[in-house]
């Protein structure tokens, strides 16, 4: 029997002594002993409990990763294998900083990264005409 368990017998073995000894004083005092600490206990529930802190979607090094592909087809692809889900993709432009709307589709958001992450280095070639 756990240590828990046994301090619940044990309550459980006072309050049937005290019931039997029919003393009213008695009765009246672990009752409101036992309201006060029951009342305690709703307090202590009801604080809020502080969500854990969400590991990063996605680390900096695959971050950093994302900016050396040379094509849009290429990230797209590697986009979608390593985040096959909407949330893991809006999980990784969150890490990027970007707004997407929740009407996104999963190919939007997919969009969205690209142009964050490679799009800028893709048009700066082709109005230099390389």
């Amino acid at each position: 029997m756990t240590s828990g368990n046994k301090d619940l017998a044990k309550l459980i073995r006072l309050i049937a002594d005290v019931a039997e000894s029919e003393n009213d004083e008695l009765i009246a005092a672990v009752y409101s002993s036992a309201r006060s600490a029951r009342a305690e206990f709703s307090k202590r529930r009801k604080l809020p409990v502080e969500a854990p802190e969400r590991p990063p979607a996605i680390s900096e090094d695959e971050l950093r990763r994302l900016e050396q592909f040379e094509s849009r087809q290429e990230l797209s692809v590697h986009l979608k294998e390593l985040f096959p889900r909407k949330s893991d993709v809006d999980a990784v432009a969150r890490a990027l900083k970007i707004s997407l709307s929740k009407n996104f589709s999963y190919d939007d958001a997919v969009e969205k990264i690209i142009d964050a992450s490679i799009g800028y280095k893709i048009r700066s070639r082709a109005i230099r005409g390389e």
